[in-house]
């Protein structure tokens, strides 16, 4: 058995002292079975902008001619946000280069933001004179995820490796009674419930190597955001000692694809396929 303790311990203006303990402990069960478990603690600070930020996102003019103004105001009563981690996992040497992982987590969130409405205020600067509708940041989202992680690796030679994943993650929000913001029961981290991933590299001889992998993320459910399958190659040829050759190929499978949703007035781009050819000198 080994037993593993340690702490972060920080200190700032606005959330004074915090301590982040870590306990982690492993177990080897003969020389080819391995257990372990870990419980971590961890805090989040909001930021200066989170407190005091002040954002005119849009105006017009009301039924009766008064100016409106719509905004985001910050929240200096915001607390840190809080998480615990708990980890367990089964490594399992087979033999002739390879082995298994099996990871399961679970984590807790505490203290998340959600994005209450305010009730207007009159405002006479900065003029005209108008009336300001806005939304406040509050502490009242908590998250629970929970899933598992898969990994394998096989290293058949000593110029071949292949290693793949797949990861599952299960998130539920769970909003306080008094939060009056509409898409915090919705909330999914813009984090995919499914991954997985597949990875090979070999060399063919003393200067020349090459790799591929295949790539799977699931749907981003709230930002509509399609799954989609991702395909790199890269070839690397040493010309000389000091110079290599590296040709490498993104996005194979297709012309382009999302891998965000446009929000908040920022324009996402598509990921296109592509080529790059490029000489390294190394010294």
């Amino acid at each position: 058995l080994a037993l593993t303790l340690g702490s972060k311990v920080e200190h700032d203006t606005i959330a004074g002292w915090g301590i982040e303990p870590t306990a982690r402990l492993l177990a080897t069960v003969g020389p080819r079975h391995h257990l372990w478990t870990a419980v971590s603690r961890a805090r989040r600070t909001p930021s200066l902008s989170e407190l005091y930020q002040r954002i005119n996102y849009a105006a017009f003019t009301g039924g009766t001619g008064l100016p409106v103004v719509l905004g985001l105001k910050g929240n200096p009563d915001l607390t840190p946000e809080r998480f615990l981690d708990l980890e367990g996992g089964y490594r399992l040497d087979v033999g002739a280069g390879a082995s298994i992982d099996v990871t399961v987590f679970r984590g807790d969130y505490r203290g998340l933001p959600t994005n209450e409405p305010m009730a207007p205020v009159f405002e006479t600067t900065p003029g005209p004179p108008h009336l300001f509708i806005g939304t406040q940041a509050d502490n009242l989202l908590s998250v629970s995820t929970s899933g598992v992680e898969v990994a394998g690796h096989w290293a058949p030679t000593g110029a071949w490796r292949v290693d793949g994943s797949y990861t599952g993650l299960r998130l539920v929000p769970q909003v306080d009674a008094s939060s009056r913001d509409a898409q915090a029961p919705l909330f999914d981290g813009a984090a995919p419930a499914h991954q997985w991933q597949l990875h090979s590299s070999l060399w063919l001889s003393s200067r020349v190597e090459v790799e591929g992998g295949v790539y799977y993320v699931g749907t981003l459910r709230t930002l509509k955001v399609p799954a989609y399958t991702r395909a790199d190659a890269r070839a690397e040829l040493k010309i000389t000692r000091p110079l290599t050759l590296v040709v490498a190929g993104q996005n194979l499978f297709d012309r382009a694809h999302a891998e965000m949703a446009t929000f908040d007035g920022v324009t996402a781009t598509l990921i296109p396929r592509s080529v790059n050819v490029s000489l390294v000198w190394r010294y």
